[in-house]
């Protein structure tokens, strides 16, 4: 069976449309994490990530309608800017309470008399 000239044309059309055109699904899922893969990423949990998610401390983008847990997806990049941001926050709070708790006990040992 030999092909037309015309059939011929249209076959290498369609290769080249194939080729040619990237899948743009898969460009902008490849910057978007799953929770599992976030969280390997990250050394933290999933359920972490989702509680986190949840509380507004990282940031994410729900898909689909809803349900009891929502599927989420992570940029990695503003995901570890988040973690920073809640690290250096923890940081300042623990400085805080070991400063409080220290002159807590000065001043419990100024009327011990000691």
């Amino acid at each position: 069976m030999t092909m037309t000239a015309l059939e011929a044309t249209r076959a290498a059309r369609q290769t080249e449309d194939r080729e040619a055109k990237p899948p743009q699904v898969e460009t902008r899922r490849k910057n978007l994490l799953t929770t599992d893969e976030a969280a390997a990423a990250t050394g933290l949990t999933a359920y972490e990530l989702r509680l986190g998610f949840k509380a507004g401390k990282y940031p994410a983008l729900r898909i689909g309608r809803g349900g009891c847990q929502p599927r989420l997806r992570w940029r990695l990049d503003l995901l570890e800017a988040a973690i920073e941001k809640a690290m250096l926050e923890q940081e300042k709070a623990d400085e805080k309470a070991i400063l409080a708790d220290w002159s807590t006990r000065r001043r419990a040992a100024g009327r011990a008399g000691l």
